[in-house]
């Protein structure tokens, strides 16, 4: 994230790091200098559990002064895992956090198909992903078959799983906006068109690009359901062997047939979508995966849109590793993107607006 031009960078197991604008703005060419900032965040990661899982810190923002962290939270009294936020007031010499929000939602089984993108949005409020926790996929993955999974938490408008949310800054209080995700992991608000655009992981295939539009957020909950897993274009891991799995989760190949949301993009075979940004009408969308078979991994797709909300361009900047992060610099002019296979941070300098 950028906090007063400077970069802040933040690893999964939670250190927090700075360089200041001038390496950025002098020496753009040379190695940049990080310094570490002192935390408490040990208080809410058990060293041991970030250890063990390496990516318990999801994603982080700042807003306002405030930066805030989302993690999976370990609850040792319950054995229980969920996705929490903790929040503080940004300082380069020490920052003190405490606890925001939890969905006190108790998984016993923990995988990366959590969630935990965070954006900025309206009204102080900020966004936060959902995963859904294996809700369909853990018991058949034998991971764990005393977990109280399978479940209907994605398609329940009672349980934070597999959902888009927001969260008042100064209340805390909470509210679903969309349902029925299996993994966001890219979350990015367009203030300019009121518009919230998320990517998600699909299970074998069926990554997608989603769209909720100032329209939707007036309608009932149930209008803004994108369908996980009833509809997916892509398809179980232990398909064809695992058909019992579609009497649990079907994955029909429409979503609007069965009264769900279509998304704006999906990819078979699947890509790996992480974060994604808007700037004006072009929405780029950085893609992890890992083989290079596929057309589209290790890069930056974008998408043109018109002005219906339509894909009218599609091109690709291949970078030849894992994009994980993208935010764009607005004193530099330049879009920041982290690689996480080589740990390095990338510059795209050119944008055409």
């Amino acid at each position: 994230d950028v906090f007063q031009k400077d970069i802040i960078l933040m690893n999964g197991n939670g250190s927090v790091f700075y360089s200041k604008f001038d390496n950025f703005k002098n020496n753009i060419n040379d190695d940049l200098k990080f310094s570490m900032i002192k935390t408490n965040i040990s208080k809410f990661i058990d060293p041991e559990f970030a250890l063990d899982y390496q990516t318990i810190v999801k994603d982080f923002i700042i807003i306002n002064e405030k930066i805030f962290v989302s993690n999976n939270k370990n609850d040792n009294d319950k054995s229980c895992l969920e996705n929490s936020v903790i929040q503080a007031k940004f300082d380069f010499d020490e920052i003190f956090f405490e606890e925001f929000f939890s969905t006190n939602v108790c998984n016993k089984v923990y995988d990366n198909q959590v969630g935990g993108r965070l954006s900025n949005y309206k009204n102080d409020n900020i966004l936060l992903t959902i995963g859904d926790w294996l809700a369909y996929e853990g018991i058949h993955n034998n991971i764990d078959p005393e977990a109280d999974v399978p479940n209907d938490n994605p398609q329940n408008k009672d349980s934070f799983i597999g959902k888009i949310i927001s969260i008042n800054i100064d209340t805390k209080k909470s509210k679903i906006l969309a349902m029925g995700s299996r993994n966001p992991d890219g979350i990015f608000y367009d203030k300019m068109n009121d518009l919230i655009i998320w990517s998600e992981h699909g299970p074998k295939g069926g990554d997608e690009i989603n769209l909720l539009t100032k329209e939707q957020l007036n309608k009932d909950l149930n209008e803004n359901n994108y369908g996980w897993p009833i509809s997916s274009y892509g398809e179980h891991y232990a398909h064809p062997a695992g058909e019992h799995w579609y009497k649990i989760a079907p994955l029909n190949k429409s979503h609007e047939k069965y009264g769900f949301v279509e998304p704006l993009k999906y990819f078979v075979p699947s890509l790996g979508p992480s974060q994604l940004i808007k700037i004006e009408n072009k929405i780029y969308q950085g893609m992890l995966g890992w083989d290079l078979s596929r057309d589209g991994v290790k890069s930056i797709l974008v998408f043109t849109l018109d002005d219906k909300l339509n894909v009218i361009a599609e091109e690709k900047i291949f970078l030849g590793s894992r994009v994980r992060d993208i935010k764009f610099h607005d004193t530099l002019g330049k879009m920041l993107i982290f690689l996480e296979e080589d740990g390095i941070i990338a510059l795209l300098k050119d944008i055409s607006l």
